[in-house]
């Protein structure tokens, strides 16, 4: 968010406004099981052709949101996902641009959801005291 200073009423007030792209990126995030077409049961059709409205995202929006490691979805439910993006967004084209366009959506290219980002990154908490020492 942005905190801009805002004068009137006889005094200064702050004013926070989120960004709308950060907002939409944590919609996207938060939503990423709907959007996905996941059940209530963690189940996602691994038919290509089904329709789900995250193959309506743009491949750098569907990179961006992969990229973050925020996705918290299990390994399989989202290589399933990836497939049918990449299969959706490569139709009609050779298929080394399906190859292609899968492959920059999985890792090492990007850290893929929570798990994976877990097992690549430190976990811990950070405080005051771990710049002290």
């Amino acid at each position: 968010c942005t905190t801009i200073a805002t004068g009137g009423g006889g005094g200064d007030y702050l004013r926070d406004f989120c960004d709308a792209d950060e907002a939409c990126f944590e919609f996207y995030i938060k939503h990423f099981h709907k959007l996905a077409g996941e059940d209530d049961e963690g189940y996602i059709c691994p038919d290509p052709h089904e329709y789900a409205p995250i193959n309506d995202l743009s491949v750098p929006l569907m990179h961006r949101l992969l990229s973050s490691g925020r996705i918290d979805m299990p390994k399989h439910n989202l290589e399933l996902v990836v497939k049918k993006f990449a299969k959706a967004h490569t139709a009609g084209q050779p298929n080394s641009a399906y190859v292609e366009l899968r492959r920059s959506l999985r890792p090492p290219m990007v850290l893929f959801n929570r798990e994976h980002r877990d097992t690549l990154l430190p976990v811990g908490s950070v405080s005051a005291r771990t710049f002290v020492n």
